[in-house]
């Protein structure tokens, strides 16, 4: 890619970004996000709740101040887990609702589409479970890694950039082009677009390393990954 196509689709690119962000106006997009942090919240609720009724049934040591000691614990825990994968969890709760962040996207600045393919709940559930497989298994084959750069923490950071940021421009790219072209067509657009896409991947995989706006990082990555995917689609030879 020439110095000047890759600084128009830089340029290009800042400005799909701000579309996606722009996006979060729309109140479909904050229903996700909403329903999102609530399910998250639930969910972290319940597993507390059945983690400490459980220590409390189980009696380890028969001595009250003791037992009260290990719930306690036990609740500590929990609450140690949900800050630290809060953000992980309420991305894989919301990557079930992914589709709606297109539709409004799509709606709003690409009205004149045809409907998309019908994936299906069932596909639709695959893809996203799939989605977060990958990340999380890459993610734990590299954690050794991780560990070793840890002496230098600059090394570290760049290696998570990188490896999420080419998983996580593949896998969104994948959710909203699935809409669009059939299997074959959206990997051959994909290839033809790898550093594109890879650039698109790392600014999807610094988002989530921003506290609290990480939390939004799923539906932000959603939309601004359909507009680099329709940018993309337009100039596709089939569609030039």
């Amino acid at each position: 890619m020439r110095p000047r196509t890759r600084a128009l689709r830089f340029t290009l690119m800042i400005g799909q970004f701000l579309k996606a962000v722009g996006q979060l106006d729309d109140p479909r997009v904050r229903g996700v996000i909403l329903g999102s942090l609530v399910a998250t919240l639930l969910l972290f609720f319940l597993v507390g709740v059945a983690v400490v009724t459980g220590l409390g049934f189980l009696e380890l040591t028969g001595v009250p101040a003791f037992e009260w000691l290990i719930e306690l614990l036990g609740a500590a825990a929990v609450v140690l887990l949900a800050w630290f994968a809060f953000p992980a969890f309420m991305g894989v709760i919301a990557s079930l609702f992914l589709e709606r962040v297109v539709d409004a996207v799509e709606h709003r600045h690409y009205p004149g589409l045809p409907a998309p393919r019908n994936l299906g709940v069932s596909t639709s559930i695959v893809m996203a479970t799939r989605f977060a497989g990958v990340v999380l298994l890459v993610n734990l084959v590299a954690l050794p890694f991780y560990a070793i750069f840890l002496f230098f923490p600059v090394l570290s950071f760049a290696l998570f950039i990188c490896v999420n940021g080419y998983l996580l421009g593949r896998e969104y790219f994948e959710l909203v082009a699935a809409r669009r072209m059939d299997q074959t067509g959206f990997r051959a657009l994909f290839r033809a677009n790898r550093a594109t896409l890879f650039l698109a991947g790392i600014v999807v995989a610094l988002l989530t390393t921003v506290p609290i706006i990480n939390l939004l990082a799923p539906v932000v990555a959603t939309a601004f990954i359909t507009h680099v995917f329709h940018g993309l689609y337009a100039q596709a030879p089939a569609h030039a």
